[in-house]
């Protein structure tokens, strides 16, 4: 069985920073797959502006996420850094309609839990990040739709320190997992 559990929300909800904590903690963590695409060279800004490359980058981040999310290990507790979920989003907010094959993943995925943060005050931009706040908003509320469409219990993570907001979301885990002799052995 896979253990897996999403860290999700718009632009600048500490997502990435987040992550690099439980990496550092010794989790098993996938990074966010557009980041991953531009660490590659697949992807470059440029990509991300062009409106008339919005269906390709969708498609080329899907199809990474779903490459991430083959070579998840069993048994072994694993967040994401945005689920595959999240695209549909990023489809709704450019005004067009996810593909057919997303919707189908989308319906197969088994997340455990999914974690939404709450969006930061200090919104900046970087090599991914191009939106305005108006706009990151609308994406986080999109996002939010997405996953209650598939039928997901989402937590909701409110602002605060890294380490405040990992024990909010490793009460949850060991919670979800009911057996906190193992939750350790997990770890391993």
């Amino acid at each position: 069985m896979k253990l897996i559990y999403v860290i999700t929300g718009g632009p600048c909800t500490g997502k990435t920073t987040l992550i690099n904590y439980l990496y550092k903690r010794g989790f098993h963590i996938v990074e966010e797959s557009a980041r991953l695409l531009v660490k590659e060279g697949i992807l470059t800004k440029e990509d991300f502006i062009n409106p008339n490359k919005r269906d390709y980058l969708q498609r080329m981040i899907m199809k990474k996420q779903i490459e991430q999310e083959s070579k998840i290990p069993i048994n072994k507790i694993t967040f994401l850094d945005r689920g595959l979920v999240d695209g549909i989003a990023y489809y709704w907010i450019v005004n067009m309609e996810p593909p057919f094959e997303l919707l189908e993943l989308c319906k197969n995925r088994n997340y455990r839990l999914v974690f939404v943060l709450e969006q930061l005050d200090n919104y900046q931009s970087d090599e991914l990040r191009y939106e305005d706040f108006e706009t990151g908003k609308k994406i986080h509320e999109y996002i939010i739709k997405a996953y209650k469409m598939f039928g997901y219990k989402l937590i909701f993570i409110p602002k605060a320190s890294v380490e405040e907001r990992l024990n909010i979301i490793l009460g949850h885990v060991k919670k979800d997992l009911k057996i906190s002799k193992t939750f350790s052995q997990l770890l391993q």
